[in-house]
């Protein structure tokens, strides 16, 4: 089942928990996923959000899966 994620922050970290897990340095990582690496370490700071196809791109190679609620106008995630 897919992590779900509900915030901007929570993506971030779990993209700096799942590139460490590899080993990999950010360079690298960033390079697989066809982005510099500034722009990873704005997404794994939880500074931007990633495009969606990087992004898929990035999981995919991680093996991972994400549901991701995005926040409707009250600022509550979708539920």
């Amino acid at each position: 089942m897919a992590q779900r994620l509900e915030s901007l922050e929570q993506l971030g970290t779990l993209l700096r928990q799942l590139r460490r897990a590899t080993g990999k340095p950010l360079r690298v990582v960033a390079e697989l996923a066809g982005i510099n690496p500034g722009t990873l370490l704005k997404w794994e700071q939880g500074a931007h959000w990633p495009q969606v196809n990087k992004l898929d791109q990035l999981l995919r190679w991680y093996g991972e899966t994400v549901s991701i609620g995005w926040p409707d106008a009250t600022g509550k995630g979708e539920k």
